[in-house]
């Protein structure tokens, strides 16, 4: 991409290109659905409350799931009262188990139920309870996370109406943004501006490389190189960090 070193010539394009309407649009859509603190927080894409009822519902359905879990757990405790230290869990794609030390598997080899896994400590378990659940409940945190996955794809959709707004604007604030960063490198390590020529010449005096200078700045010596029609190769050689990096 060329750039205009004219920087009314910059201005006249942004203000050309940028269109606040279409701006103003795009961001009240997407500050409309996304929580941004929930989104970090959970590390994928969260949806405002108050945007879907039925989300809203399903959220709330999954915030007291673990009052309802403890409940459940005090059923079936009170069917099978000979089962010590029995709970209800809920996990992500997999649904509702019971789970039980492991000292009580004796106690439940004759009951039918289904071993799902084993930690060292505890076993977790599908009762007809528990499938029942999956069936009424569902994985919740999953049918969440579906459901707002397709709300952001109906978001991206919104966005892309404004495609080529938003492409437009970005190259032109790109540029500008390129050259304020050349700007202020060029003030805050006191590069030069090259004078450019027709002639088959390269001249540097006291060359710097900018990555090499900032990794040695106690050490760094700037070097001279010439080279024109009739020496257009230079070969140097040194010990490290003895400046031969800077004409490159």
């Amino acid at each position: 991409m060329e750039v205009d070193l004219s920087s009314t010539s910059i201005l006249e394009r942004i203000v050309t290109t940028l269109v606040p309407e279409d701006l103003r649009d795009v961001g009240a859509a997407i500050n409309s659905m996304i929580d941004f603190d929930e989104s970090e927080a959970e590390d994928r894409f969260v949806v405002k409350p108050n945007v879907s009822q039925e989300l809203d519902e399903l959220k709330s359905t999954f915030a007291g799931l673990d009052d309802f879990l403890s409940v459940v757990a005090a059923e079936v405790s009170r069917e099978y009262p000979f089962l010590k230290n029995l709970n209800v869990i809920y996990f992500p794609q997999i649904g509702y188990l019971v789970s039980l030390p492991q000292a009580t598997l004796r106690d439940v080899q004759h009951m039918g139920w289904e071993h799902q896994f084993s930690t060292e400590s505890t076993m977790y378990f599908k009762n007809e309870r528990m499938r029942q659940m999956d069936d009424e409940l569902g994985d919740l945190h999953s049918i969440i996370a579906d459901y707002e996955l397709s709300m952001m794809h109906r978001l991206c959709e919104t966005v892309l109406e404004f495609k080529y707004s938003l492409l437009e604007m970005a190259r032109s604030l790109s540029e500008l943004d390129c050259l304020l960063s050349f700007a202020t490198a060029t003030r805050k390590y006191h590069y030069n501006k090259p004078v450019m020529t027709e002639e088959s010449i390269l001249k540097i005096s006291q060359g710097r490389h900018p990555l090499q200078e900032l990794c040695s700045q106690e050490t760094f010596i700037p070097n001279d190189v010439e080279l024109d029609d009739q020496k257009r190769l230079i070969v140097l050689t040194g010990p490290n960090s003895s400046g031969t990096s800077c004409p490159n």
